[in-house]
């Protein structure tokens, strides 16, 4: 009798467990989608702060006094059970205090492991409304920034995403991204800051730009005075007006034109396609090569160490000189030179006056080097 009875335990569990796991296998998954709105109301030069991580951010412009944001959840292949897991792990704030509206976003990745599951399945967009005259401050993580223009000014942290934005205009704006990229149409305005460290960037113009750039790679076609603090990067400009450089590590080209370069570079290599005026610059164990010195130019120097120099200054320029080599490598013949002094020893050369046929030019070259060579004129 207790066998009989064992068996038909063991039946009714058996049935059990078949009913379940069927139920489980014939449980169709679907995208499972949770939509979130929520608007402000704002006056102009208000600040919209945003805090979100895991979240893909789209601003637009809109003609409204007030700010709309419209969050939406979807689960991947998912049931309305995981939805609702994913709910009580959200934790979203809004809330606007004085001049001053905030959007909070995290998902507490930390509960039980069925949430924890959903990480992999869960995607998160805020889209953002809001009018062109307020402020922003966004700090994002693990997730992509969109904007249009930007008429005022505009603070964003970004790491581990890319930042795409159209036209930022005002002054003092400020851009920093950690293991993303950032791509830009036109930066407007005065002291603006980009630092960007193991990312890319490409700018079609910036005005007035300080860039902080570490471990990077990045594009900037024209430039108004830009000055440069990096190691380690690869930078190419097609052509700017006053650049102030300090370097370590690089490769720095500007293809077409600049006028105006003064800094320093440390073991990198430095490429012009032409200079118009001043070019005053320290080099330690780099290379620098200009393609042509225009005939604008005004002053060359540098003071270089273990370093190699090609100048192409055009051979029909008069200018005055002042050079002083050390175990460097003078490669330009003696002709059209008018010396005032003249020394040579077995392993120095200094010499000055003047180049040409014009005592009285304007025009200045002075050169120190210690170790490397030294071209004026190239071929």
């Amino acid at each position: 009798m207790k066998k009989i009875q064992i068996t038909l335990l063991f039946l009714v569990a058996l049935c059990f467990l078949s009913n379940v796991l069927n139920a489980q296998k014939n449980q169709v998954l679907h995208n499972q989608n949770r939509v979130i709105t929520q608007q402000f109301s704002v006056n102009p030069k208000d600040l919209l702060e945003i805090d979100t991580r895991n979240v893909k951010v789209v601003v637009e412009e809109w003609g409204k006094k007030e700010i709309s944001f419209i969050t939406t959840l979807t689960l991947h292949k998912s049931t309305k059970e995981d939805m609702e897991n994913l709910m009580k792990a959200l934790k979203l704030t809004n809330k606007q205090s004085g001049k001053s509206v905030s959007y909070y976003l995290r998902i507490d990745w930390s509960g039980d492991k069925k949430t924890n599951n959903l990480h992999g399945l869960t995607e998160i967009t805020l889209e953002i409304k809001a009018p062109k005259d307020i402020y922003y401050k966004i700090m994002a993580q693990h997730g992509d920034v969109e904007m249009e223009s930007i008429h005022n000014n505009f603070n964003a942290t970004i790491a581990y995403g890319n930042l795409n934005v159209e036209n930022i205009f005002g002054n003092k704006n400020n851009i920093e991204i950690k293991y993303g990229n950032l791509t830009m149409e036109d930066l407007h305005g005065n002291n603006n800051l980009i630092a960007i460290k193991y990312g890319k960037f490409n700018i079609y113009k910036a005005d007035h730009l300080n860039l902080d750039v570490k471990y990077a790679q990045g594009k900037i076609q024209k430039t108004g005075v830009l000055k440069i603090d990096s190691k380690y990067c690869n930078l190419v400009f097609d052509s700017g007006a006053s650049l102030i450089v300090s370097s370590g590590y690089d490769k720095i080209s500007f293809q077409n034109s600049i006028d105006n370069i003064k800094g320093d570079m440390k073991y990198g290599t430095f490429l012009i396609g032409s200079l118009k005026y001043t070019f005053n610059v320290d080099l330690s164990y780099s290379k620098l090569k200009i393609d042509e010195v225009l005939p604008s130019f005004s002053n060359i120097s540098i003071l270089s160490r273990h370093s190699d120099i090609l100048l192409n200054i055009p051979k029909e320029q008069s200018f005055n000189i002042d050079y002083s080599g050390k175990y460097t490598q003078f490669k330009d013949e003696k002709e059209k030179w008018n010396y005032t002094a003249f020394e040579a020893g077995s392993n120095s050369l200094q010499m000055s006056g003047f180049y040409g046929t014009n005592p009285n030019s304007k025009k200045n070259v002075s050169i120190q080097a210690v170790y490397g060579s030294v071209s004026l004129f190239g071929k």
